[in-house]
């Protein structure tokens, strides 16, 4: 019989390394964007927090539904070139503390990307 999942065993499997673990590690870098909802096609702007070849997180004062497609365009510099990225994908999470707070939002992208910043030291 299997052992029903609770607190106390999710935190044995995490002090043992046996949880899963994320898909992609993320970079933590500070990077500004242009968002574009998928539906009406209008434009925000954003500041991305952390990104990895499968996602990334951000902020915008936008207000997307889990879920949503969207496409964000961003540049950052790798050694001597300026790079501009334009990803799609999917809203999976949405993060708003008070009605007035910037929204934080969680994108899975369509396809892994190897050509994402890798660091703070590339976010110029």
């Amino acid at each position: 019989m299997a052992q029903p999942i609770t607190a106390s065993v999710i935190a044995e499997e995490v002090m043992l390394g046996e949880a899963l673990a994320r898909q992609s590690l993320r970079a933590f870098v500070r990077l500004p964007a242009r968002i574009t909802d998928g539906s009406s096609r209008r434009k925000y702007v954003a500041f991305v927090r952390d990104i990895s070849p499968t996602g990334a997180f951000f902020y915008a004062k936008f207000n997307p539904k889990h879920g949503q497609r969207i496409s964000i365009e961003l540049e950052y510099w790798n050694e001597r070139n300026r790079i501009r990225l334009r990803l799609t994908g999917k809203v999976v999470r949405v993060e708003q503390p008070s009605p007035t707070a910037t929204t934080g939002i969680a994108l899975a992208f369509d396809s892994p990307r190897n050509d994402i910043p890798r660091g703070p030291n590339q976010a110029r």
